[in-house]
Order: structure tokens, then sequence, then C-alpha cells
């Protein structure tokens, strides 16, 4: 779990490199005129089914000490006296016996009660086929995100109108949403999920094989563009 701060003395653009990916997988962006606040983003990843605090068996000093699970971060983000977003950047489910037999259901549901505002599928989260994922977007009180995933079924070739070559044009993935625009602390703060295209090869690729994921820097500079002609900087 990762803690970071949004400062928003000025306004700007904050960039959090999740995972150790070529592309960024989540882009925060506060579109606000100039307020003196502070909101809080607290970062979850690769949770893996693990819901429950476990011994630090790493710890030689002390293997015995509970660490981490849901009920901990209940009770950090319960202490939290500044505004704050809970964030995730997957692989959030498989690896547990709770985790596998609820299909991701057990990790919505924690998920929701604690009240994150967004997710973006790791590799994992694919393990067991779209049609649970899809799922999971349907129960989730919070978007699942992915800007760069497009239905390959759907792609097309259409031609220039300048003469030049032809492009390939393909419709968004259904059950995920490019970017959501959350509110905290007076602020309106953009958050953009940038899925990594390992997914393609790092999880069974049959589970996969409909989804085209775009290039991480290439659909972030174009996804940031749009946000900012579409998106008003206005506060709430």
């Amino acid at each position: 779990m990762r803690k970071d701060k949004l400062n928003f003395k000025k306004r700007r653009m904050i960039f959090i490199n999740m995972k150790a990916i070529l592309g960024f997988l989540l882009f925060l962006s506060a579109l606000t005129p100039l307020h003196a606040s502070t909101v809080v983003v607290y970062h979850t990843s690769d949770v893996h089914g693990g819901y429950s605090a476990e011994k630090a068996k790493w710890d030689k000093e002390n293997p015995d000490r509970l660490i981490g699970g849901f009920a901990a971060l209940s009770s950090l983000v319960g202490k939290e006296t500044a505004p704050y977003l809970l964030i995730d950047s997957g692989d959030t489910f498989q690896g547990t016996a709770a985790g596998n037999f609820s299909k991701g259901m057990a990790s919505v549901e924690l998920m929701n009660r604690l009240g994150y505002v967004a997710l973006v599928p790791g590799n994992h989260d694919f393990d067991y086929g779209i049609p649970v994922l899809r799922d999971m977007a349907v129960k989730a009180n919070f978007p699942l995100l992915g800007a760069n995933m497009y239905d390959k079924t759907s792609c097309r070739q259409v031609k220039a109108k300048n003469g030049k070559k032809e492009s390939e044009k393909c419709e968004r993935v259904g059950f995920v949403e490019p970017f959501t625009v959350v509110k905290r602390g007076g602020h309106r703060i953009v958050i953009l999920g940038i899925a990594g295209t390992h997914t393609a090869t790092s999880t069974l690729p049959s589970n996969v094989k409909d989804i085209k994921f775009g290039s991480e820097p290439k659909e972030t500079e174009k996804w940031v563009k749009k946000i900012e002609k579409e998106v008003k900087p206005t506060s709430y």
C-alpha cells in the first residue's frame, strides 16, 4: 500500500508509476483553479486475495506480528483527517482460496465497503476470463479503468482523407471506462487508467484474445490531451 499527497497550491498534473511496466497505470490530473488544499491518495496493488492480516514471516526479529489486510486498511483510512482517494492498480483477487473461489466478488465487496474510487485491472484479474471481470465491473461501486483496452472484433481499417495510408480504428472494451472524475476537498480530480500491454501475454492469452492493449505512452498522451480539452477546470 502506498500513500501520496496531491497539493493544490497550483494547477498541476501528477503521474504515478504503479508497476514496473513501460507506461503509466494511473494518471491523476487536478483540474481546478488555484486552491491551497491537500488530497491524500491511498494506492493498493497486487493484493492477490490477501484480505486478512498475515504473519510477517520474513521479519526474523518478530515473525509473529500481523501485517496487512483490509481491516488494517479500513482502520488506517478511518483515521485520515484530510480528504482522500482509494485506488487500486490491479491483481486484486487471484492467489488465495477466498479470492479464487469468489472469482473476485470478495474483493469487490470489500473495496465497495472501503470506498474505492477506481481500479485498473492487472494481468491476473483476467485469469478467469472476461465474463468474470465484467461481473466485477457490474457489482463494483467504482469504475474499472482501461483507456487503452480495445475490442479487437470491432477493429477496421479507415482510409485517411489526406491520402495517407489507412489506419486502424477500434472500439473500446465496453465494461471499462477510460477515466473517471472524482470530487474531493473542493476539487475535481481526473483519474485515467492505462492497462499494461504485458497483460496480453502474462495471463492466459486465450482469455484476452479479443482485447487489444494500446501503447501505454501513446494512449496516455492521447487521453491527457482529450481530458484537458473536455474536462473543465472548475471546483465544486
